[in-house]
C-alpha cells in the first residue's frame, strides 16, 4: 500500500459526474447499497442529490490506498430531513468506460458541532 495524497478540491469534473449519475452509469459498493436501504434512500433520490451538488459541497479528494494514481472525490449533501450525508466515489476501472463506483455513502457527522474539514474533531 502507498500513502494517500489529499486535497480540498475535487479531482474529477463535477459536470461529468452528474452526467454519469443522470445516465445511471454507476455501481454501488455493498456498504453504500446497505446504507441506502437502511436509511430509506432510493437511486432516484441519490441522483437528485448528485444533480444538486456544487463545488462548495466537495469535502476532499484522496488517492486510493492501493493505487496512488486513482483519486476518490468525496462530497457532503443534506437530505430533506436535515441529515448530512457523505458520498465518496471514483471511476470504476473494472466497469464500462465512464462508469462511477460509489465507494461510500452514509450519514455523516460533518456539519455537526465539533466537526472540522478532513474528519478531525474539535474539542
Amino acid at each position: 500500500m502507498t500513502p494517500t495524497n489529499r486535497k480540498d478540491t475535487a479531482h474529477y469534473p463535477l459536470a461529468q459526474i452528474k452526467l454519469a449519475f443522470a445516465e445511471r452509469r454507476i455501481r454501488l459498493s455493498k456498504k453504500a447499497r446497505d446504507s441506502m436501504i437502511v436509511e430509506g434512500m432510493d437511486s432516484c433520490e441519490l441522483v437528485e442529490h448528485v444533480q444538486s451538488l456544487r463545488a462548495a459541497n466537495c469535502h476532499q479528494s484522496v488517492t486510493d490506498i492501493y493505487d496512488h494514481t486513482v483519486w476518490l472525490d468525496s462530497y457532503l449533501f443534506r437530505r430533506a430531513d436535515g441529515m448530512t450525508w457523505y458520498l465518496k466515489f471514483k471511476p470504476n476501472t473494472a466497469g464500462p468506460q465512464g462508469e462511477i463506483f460509489v465507494v461510500s455513502l452514509h450519514p455523516s457527522d460533518a456539519g455537526q458541532p465539533g466537526h472540522r474539514r478532513g474528519g478531525e474533531r474539535s474539542e
